[in-house]
């Protein structure tokens, strides 16, 4: 019975802390994303769709995407590789990062995860009352 419970716990613990293995800390449209940027370059997923959904830019001739990242403490994210805060809130920042450099960025030990940010749309066409 005690081996039961232990299972159980062990199983818990490790749901609980999916950013403890490399890829499931990166969003899995980021990592589509990167994967199209390393097969076709930053032109080629320029002509993609994704630009506009996600709110690519080019810069400099590198590409930037909006993202959301979770780090393990506050001031964190000022020192993140290959990313640039625009808003703090406790251990949930805003920012863009660059394309190229999102698995160095989701691989930071301060990183817990990385998230493409979505614009957000209204869910309905008409208001009800």
């Amino acid at each position: 019975m005690w081996l039961r419970y232990l299972l159980a716990t062990i199983v818990v613990s490790l749901l609980a802390f999916p950013s403890l293995s490399g890829p499931e800390r990166l969003d899995p449209v980021l990592r589509f994303l990167t994967r199209t940027y390393g097969e076709l370059g930053p032109s080629g997923t320029l002509r993609t769709g994704y630009p506009h959904l996600l709110g690519l830019r080019l810069e400099r001739g590198a590409l930037w995407v909006p993202v959301m990242v979770k780090v393990r403490e506050a001031g964190d994210a000022w020192e993140l590789p290959h990313f640039r805060p625009h808003s703090v809130e406790g251990r949930i920042v805003t920012g863009i990062a660059e394309l190229r450099g999102l698995w160095e960025l989701a691989d930071d030990p301060r990183v817990v995860y990385v998230e493409a940010s979505r614009p957000l749309r209204p869910s309905l066409d008409i208001s009800g009352p």
